[in-house]
């Protein structure tokens, strides 16, 4: 039994020291079962550069291209962010291996959006990023990575509003973009020496003389030039630059042209008169002129010119003639009056001859002289004048406008002021002008307070020589409203800035229009252009455009008559009663908006009152217009 237990005792020794033997090997071999792990590492790339490295959905603080070192073996999660980019994968799982670099690229694609790009008017270039997309507007700009980005649009001639806009693009979505397109203009200042040139631009006459300014072109170049009857240009034409709101000077120098005129007689010695005037010299004679049309003729006592005269055409650098005969005359006259214009009549025959102007050829002796010219009165009637061999005898007279007519204005009520051409005389209806208008054409209307004249609101008469001429008016009445239509528009004076008195009154009969405008107002400025369109299209129709400046001094609104080339009145309102009566101010103080503009009648009842200057008011006036006048 003891050795038994000594044998078994033995063999559990050497089983333990055995099993302790395998497990020191298997822990050695594998390191893990003594706390320390086995490590691989990766390497992380992007097809776009700089994108954030995680692993296990954890930052690594890298950004590719990069290697993560010392990662645990096994499978790991790995996925790369980068701002405005989708990841394709967007994470994958890796087996890492122990002292393995493995390799795991990604490929990044932009998130996009897309911007819708417009502006008034169409048809600018749309500018992304400072770059030109070679678009123009309206249209769509596709594929824009997301974001933020910088737009604008250019037009040649035009400036954007805003200056450009900084949009952010959202992925998959559209986002729209829009301008106002302002027009950039600039004025050029043409001067020449001499001056008095006519200032063509871009080959067309702007009707405008040297020295001179043309308003309001578009920037950009223009071809500018001048041109002037009989000199030569330096230089031929410009081309300048139109800066936005500034001004540009352009300067040309003139030479005049010259040609040779010779001047013959046969026989030799007689007096040459150029344009009516003696030269001082006596044929033959060479001048040298400037380039223009010349009324030759020639004078030698005794001799009569054939022909009388000649008109001859000096051109530069070339050599005109004018050649007489001189025959020997019997006489002349002379006939000359005060003011001149009258008909010769020479023995009770008309001559065809206008005062002053030489009767030639005339037989000798006495011959009875007389002139007339309608409106006037010959003093004295007729002269009887001896004519001399080989003289010039003169016949003067003195023409008197001394014909009156006679004129009967009534109306119907009476009491009605009467106005003749266009200034309020101190009568009343009914009443007689005996024998105290003068012959000719005459405008007549009446006004009386609270009335509207009906059809005719003004009559044009004629006034001859002993007739009375009958004129009677119909006046209705009529409310005074200042800013309702159908009611008779106030009466008003007031001085326009050449300080000549307006009454409103004397202009019954016209088609008037009343504007209120200030330098303050830019829209009321913007409406001084548009009315003076209107002027030049209805002047030959007797339109009347009195436009009232509520705030300005007289400087002020001459300053703006040179600016923008004014040809109707403006008048000086401010402080004015008018103001009150046209329901502008109230108690001094501005209770309206501006512009404000009325049209009135040939009855001077209000037809149109518009507020504010736009396309809407501008066409009302355009109809208004049209269909007091008939076109």
């Amino acid at each position: 039994m003891r050795r038994g237990k000594g044998r078994f005792l033995k063999f559990g020794i050497a089983s333990l020291f055995f099993s302790g033997f395998l497990f020191l090997l298997w822990s050695c071999s594998t390191k893990n079962l003594i706390g320390t792990e086995k490590f691989g590492s990766l390497f992380v790339d992007s097809n776009v550069p700089g994108a954030t490295i995680e692993l296990d959905s954890n930052p690594t603080g890298k950004q590719t291209p990069d290697t993560i070192k010392n990662i645990a073996v096994g499978k790991h999660e790995v996925a790369v962010r980068k701002e405005g980019y989708n990841s394709n994968p967007a994470d994958t799982v890796i087996e890492v291996v122990e002292g393995i670099l493995d390799t795991v690229k990604f490929f990044l694609t932009n998130k996009v959006g897309s911007i819708s790009v417009d502006s008034d008017p169409q048809g600018a270039q749309i500018i992304l990023d400072q770059t030109n997309t070679q678009k123009t507007t309206p249209d769509t700009l596709d594929s824009v990575p997301v974001g933020k980005h910088t737009v604008t649009v250019e037009k040649e001639g035009y400036r954007p509003s805003p200056d450009f806009d900084t949009v952010e693009v959202v992925e998959d979505s559209l986002t729209t973009v829009s301008f106002v397109l302002v027009e950039r203009l600039g004025d050029i200042f043409v001067k020449s020496d001499p001056s008095g040139a006519e200032i063509v631009l871009d080959h067309l006459s702007t009707g405008k003389m040297t020295p001179d300014t043309i308003f309001d072109l578009m920037v950009g170049d223009h071809i500018v030039s001048v041109t002037k009857s009989g000199y030569s240009v330096f230089p031929e034409s410009s081309i300048v630059e139109v800066i936005e709101n500034s001004v540009i000077t352009v300067g040309f120098i003139l030479a005049q042209n010259k040609g040779k005129l010779s001047v013959n007689s046969s026989p030799e010695g007689a007096d040459i008169y150029l344009n009516y005037e003696n030269t001082g010299e006596w044929s033959p004679h060479t001048f040298e002129l400037p380039e223009g049309r010349y009324v030759v003729s020639v004078a030698k006592s005794g001799y009569s010119a054939f022909p009388e005269s000649v008109v001859v055409q000096v051109v530069k650098d070339s050599w005109a003639t004018a050649n007489f005969v001189l025959t020997e005359s019997k006489g002349a006259i002379f006939v000359n009056s005060d003011p001149s214009g009258g008909s010769i009549i020479l023995d009770h025959l008309f001559t065809g001859k206008i005062t002053p102007d030489t009767l030639f050829e005339v037989d000798l002796g006495d011959h009875v002289v007389s002139v007339e010219k309608p409106g006037y009165l010959a003093s004295p009637e007729s002269l009887v004048v001896t004519v001399v061999e080989n003289q010039t005898t003169s016949a003067e007279f003195i023409l008197l406008d001394t014909l009156y007519g006679s004129l009967s204005v009534s109306s119907n009520p009476s009491g009605a002021t009467i106005v003749m051409d266009n200034q309020t005389t101190d009568k009343t209806t009914p009443h007689i002008f005996f024998n105290n208008i003068p012959i000719g054409n005459r405008v007549v209307s009446v006004f009386k307070e609270a009335c509207s004249n009906d059809p005719p609101a003004k009559e044009v008469v004629n006034i001859a020589t002993g007739d009375t001429i009958v004129i009677d008016f119909n006046l209705s009445p009529a409310s005074v409203g200042p800013d309702t239509e159908g009611q008779l528009a106030p009466d008003f004076e007031l001085l326009d800035d050449y300080s000549e008195l307006i009454k409103l009154y004397n202009y019954r009969g016209f088609v008037v229009i009343v504007m209120f405008w200030a330098n303050s107002c830019q829209p009321c400025v913007d409406e001084l252009g548009f009315l003076q369109f209107r002027y030049d299209e209805y002047f030959m129709d007797s339109l009347k455009i009195f436009a009232v400046n509520y705030e300005d001094p007289l400087s002020a609104i001459q300053q703006k008559r040179i600016e923008k080339n004014l040809t109707y009145r403006l008048l000086v309102g401010k402080g004015s009663q008018m103001l009150e009566d046209y329901n502008l101010y109230q108690n001094g103080v501005k209770i309206k908006e501006t512009p404000i503009t009325i049209i009135i009648d040939r009855s001077g009842l209000i037809y149109l009152w518009v507020q504010a200057y736009n396309s809407i008011t501008r066409g009302k006036m355009r109809t208004a217009l049209s269909e007091l006048f008939g076109h």
